[in-house]
């Protein structure tokens, strides 16, 4: 698997999906006895952590932690 692949969960139906196609492609031509992947369960689709949106003080905290008395980002300035 690439890295960086299979970091979520269509990407991980989409290779179980190939990978049972794969298997069943070759129980028919008698390459395998029988398909490993029968009985595979769905994978568990509910997101294991809840995520939440950064409160104004997160950000402050943010973007004030590189420990001077000056935001590290300013919003809304350009460089040039």
């Amino acid at each position: 698997m690439p890295q960086g692949a299979g970091e979520n969960w269509q990407d991980a139906d989409a290779y179980a999906d190939g990978l049972a196609a794969f298997c069943r492609w070759a129980v028919e031509r008698g390459f395998l006895l029988e398909n490993p992947l029968k009985g595979l369960r769905p994978f568990d689709k509910k997101p294991k952590t809840k995520r939440r949106a950064l409160t104004p003080h997160d950000i402050q905290k943010l973007l004030f932690g590189v420990g001077t008395d000056k935001p590290f980002v300013t919003l809304g300035e350009t460089n040039g």
